[in-house]
């Protein structure tokens, strides 16, 4: 799952994948306060889960920025050619863009799988 937030990001521009997230974010942490206070649970916790998942893309995009690696940016995905180029490298894109999609409006869901991929990339480093 984190390799598909990272071509995300990578694609789509760092920037434009943070301030993406952080509108959902903002747009969904009114609702959830509300739901919470007005004994809501469900609700909440589902909006709490949703403002997770997209606090996820946003660290990763937040940590390509800091770290200053290189991103296409959405600015290119306009020239045809470069969606052409993109479509042959990244066969699996339009499934992948999917898989996050669904996985960032189930609540927790992406959260719990980049946890999980974090805790198999662990172990694996750890093998001689």
């Amino acid at each position: 799952m984190i390799n598909k937030i990272r071509l995300h990001n990578y694609l789509n521009g760092s920037t434009f994948s943070m301030i993406e997230f952080l509108i959902v974010i903002l747009l969904l942490l009114p609702f959830m306060a509300w739901y919470f206070l007005h004994g809501r649970l469900l609700y909440g916790i589902a909006a709490l889960g949703i403002i997770l998942n997209s606090a996820v893309i946003v660290a990763f995009a937040a940590n390509s920025l800091i770290k200053k690696e290189k991103d296409l940016g959405l600015r290119k995905l306009f020239n045809r050619k470069v969606r052409i180029d993109i479509s042959n490298q990244y066969p699996h894109m339009q499934r992948d863009t999917y898989v996050l999609s669904i996985s960032i409006l189930l609540p927790f869901v992406l959260c719990i799988l980049c946890g999980v991929d974090l805790l198999k990339r662990r172990k694996n480093s750890n093998q001689p």
